[in-house]
């Protein structure tokens, strides 16, 4: 076979084989479309992206995958602790007591694991993969997608679905442009541990997140007793030092922190990145969508990038088998209702994001008062509940008021109760 030769066509071709592009793959799959996923890497892989919500359920039983991940022995994850730096409050929001109830438990998950888990499923499902097979170039136009592989390769499909996170191929091939979401640059520097402690019974799957002067600390427990925990922070602080030593300065300065690191031994190398917060101008075009960290991410701190990544992988598809049947390419219309959705849904954890960096928002956040169900609302923001009925949107906007309020006058200090150690 020549190496410019082009090969017989599908109906979609997915680049990326992380959860949203796996996903993707199956729903388009279970509707009788033919796809073609692209993976660049061998498994098993280190990344993160390790703490799901429960909302993002429904969708893992919708691409049938969801009791694989049930069995797989994933921790349950039902609710997430937020303290401060030494444990003077402590904040439990449990996804059970929020104002809509939660599709409860959620997962904590090693990425190597959960992502082998999805592509196979794929490959059962019928998804043709190649792995590892990177795609290095794209011509799209309204009649369909060219996309060359590094073996020279070309693979024609009628759209495209780009899934493989902040790749280059974005930025030479597909039209858009990268727009910064955060007005602090930060970075995050994490790895693996073992013998980290863990919580109580009935809290030992939740995520600990506890608050620094200028950043904060995640602590995810995993299977087989492994332990995620990263640190995020500003990138001026690191300017004198490397992540790594700034990671155990912070360690030393957190009581909370030193609680969970003292006896415990990391596994792997320390890994960093940077200036992570940014979304796509557009997330579509006539034979292409964008989902994933592709298309934007957020922030970790909410653990909302798996789960967007989730609901974006499922409308993509959902788009793209209705265009199919009938052999359209996708309209304007089309892309301006699927970039609405997905920004729509990215609105209120973004408003989280903000709440969570300013020091006066925080106070809120740490000072629950259950009046008129605000603080169960956030708890079910938190959760990942969309689309967001008017009970919630409502009480959301109440609370968002009174941290505006809040960061004007500083009339609400924190009064929840120390962590429980």
């Amino acid at each position: 076979m020549s190496m410019d030769e082009r090969l017989p066509g599908t109906d979609v071709i997915v680049v990326g084989g992380g959860p949203a592009g796996t996903v993707c793959a199956l729903l388009l799959r279970k509707a009788g479309l033919q796809v073609r996923l692209f993976e660049a890497e061998a498994f098993p892989r280190f990344r993160i992206g390790e703490s799901l919500l429960p909302q993002s359920n429904p969708v893992l039983r919708e691409a049938g995958v969801f009791e694989r991940i049930e069995k797989a022995g994933f921790p349950r994850k039902f609710g997430a602790e937020f303290t401060s730096q030494d444990g003077d409050h402590w904040v439990n929001t449990d996804f059970r007591k929020g104002l809509l109830p939660a599709d409860s438990p959620a997962f904590q998950v090693d990425r190597e694991h959960l992502d082998r888990i999805l592509i196979e499923a794929a490959r059962e499902a019928g998804v043709e993969v190649h792995q590892p097979e990177g795609i290095t170039s794209v011509d799209s136009g309204p009649e369909g997608v060219e996309a060359t592989g590094r073996d020279g390769l070309r693979y024609r499909a009628k759209y495209l679905v780009q899934a493989g996170g902040r790749h280059p191929l974005s930025r030479k091939c597909l039209p858009g442009q990268i727009l910064p979401l955060a007005d602090t640059p930060r970075f995050a520097v994490y790895s693996h541990f073992e013998d980290c402690p863990r919580l109580p019974s009935g809290r030992e799957g939740n995520i600990v997140i506890i608050r620094m002067p200028k950043g904060w600390f995640w602590i995810i427990p995993l299977r087989e007793g492994r332990t995620s925990v990263g640190y995020v922070g500003e990138k001026s602080e690191w300017i004198r030092t490397s992540p790594e030593e700034l990671f155990w300065q912070r360690v030393a300065e957190s009581s909370v922190a030193r609680l969970f690191l003292g006896p415990a031994e990391t596994v792997r190398p320390f890994v960093t990145v940077s200036d992570y917060s940014f979304e796509e101008s557009t997330f579509g075009g006539p034979s292409f969508l964008r989902i994933g960290d592709s298309a934007g991410f957020l922030d970790p701190v909410f653990s909302s990038g798996v789960h967007l990544a989730l609901h974006a992988a499922r409308d993509a598809a959902h788009l793209l088998v209705k265009r199919a049947g009938k052999g359209d390419s996708l309209s304007e219309r089309d892309i301006r209702a699927f970039n609405r959705k997905l920004r729509r849904r990215m609105r209120p954890f973004h408003a989280l994001v903000n709440l969570f960096y300013s020091e006066r928002g925080y106070k809120v956040m740490m000072a629950p008062d259950s009046r008129l169900s605000l603080f169960e609302s956030v708890n079910s923001l938190l959760a990942g509940h969309e689309p967001v009925p008017f009970s919630l949107y409502w009480r959301f906007q109440a609370f968002r008021a009174i941290v505006w309020l809040n960061n004007r006058l500083d009339f609400i200090k924190p009064h929840a109760p120390p962590f429980p150690e």
